[in-house]
């Protein structure tokens, strides 16, 4: 099999680099045929994707949701398959997938696991894999990509949030899914083609990767102190029984605001609402283990 391997050095606060010639040990010693290429900015991995989907039966990815993110812009759609080994701060996708947390365990898919196909989400013309949002969750997101390099995982997420929520300001938002429209005070809309993000936080636990289907969240006009004592339940999925939290389904979603947000994809910045936003279905191949979890 024709396999190139995509490296994010700084991925997992730089803890890639130092974690990739352990990897690269295990394919030595099985005898694994690929070839290597290292990001060294921005947009990298959409390029080595775009580049190398044509080339390759198999992209593997090592690193965190961004550069899965990059990467997915170039092979949705495509042959190429999607191999992941999660090293970044939160690894939020592998968790719906069942791809192990562990870089070492993750490894040992490429000898033993199965393809799934699953579904892609599409925001204003870039693909997201996880989840889309807009509003607070995507301002805090900004945060832990600006002020928060320093710390990982969920802590990162936290306190970013913690700091947004000093000064954040809900906005009037209008939410059409179908023929539905839901016109509120929000404090954010999460579009989830996958359950978690912040490090595990189930903000759409009902969402499934392959159902042809986005779920939504959408957190009304709650107080600083309803945040505070719902978050801990969102590690769970428990904010859905939040009188103030409607959760719907759908194939298309359009998102306005006033003020404008901001939309991130993936932990990504990627612009301002209006949101158009799609499902592709079983658009993209992943590499998962033989009995997901």
């Amino acid at each position: 099999m024709k396999t190139a391997i995509i490296i994010n050095p700084v991925a997992g606060r730089g803890k890639t680099d130092k974690l990739w010639p352990k990897l690269e040990r295990v394919l030595c010693q099985r005898n694994y045929a690929y070839q290597a290429f290292f990001t060294k900015g921005p947009k990298d991995g959409i390029n080595l994707a775009n580049a190398l989907q044509s080339k390759v039966e198999r992209l593997v990815v090592v690193g965190g949701d961004g550069i899965i993110h990059e990467v997915v812009q170039g092979i949705v759609n495509r042959e190429v398959e999607l191999a992941i080994i999660p090293t970044g701060t939160g690894n939020d996708f592998v968790r719906s997938l069942g791809i192990p947390q562990e870089p070492l365990a993750a490894l040992e898919l490429l000898f033993e696991g199965r393809i799934r196909k699953v579904d892609v989400g599409e925001v204003n013309g870039s693909y997201f894999i996880n989840v889309a949002g807009v509003g607070f969750d995507a301002v805090v997101v900004n945060e832990v990509n600006t002020n928060f390099k320093f710390v990982s995982g969920t802590m990162a997420y936290l306190l970013a949030l913690f700091k947004t929520l000093a000064t954040y300001q809900k906005a009037k938002v209008k939410v059409s899914v179908g023929k539905q429209t839901f016109k509120t005070d929000s404090l954010l809309v999460a579009v989830g083609n996958g359950q978690c993000y912040g490090g595990g936080m189930k903000i759409v636990p009902g969402a499934i990767l392959d159902d042809g289907l986005l779920n939504l969240c959408i957190v009304g006009d709650v107080t600083k102190g309803e945040i505070l004592r719902t978050l801990p339940k969102i590690f769970s999925g428990g904010h859905v029984a939040h009188p103030k939290v409607v959760m719907l389904k759908g194939e298309e979603i359009s998102i306005e605001a006033q003020p404008p947000l901001v939309i991130q994809a993936d932990g990504e910045i990627i612009g301002y609402a209006p949101a158009k936003i799609r499902v592709l279905p079983q658009a993209l191949k992943v590499r998962v283990p033989l009995e997901e979890k």
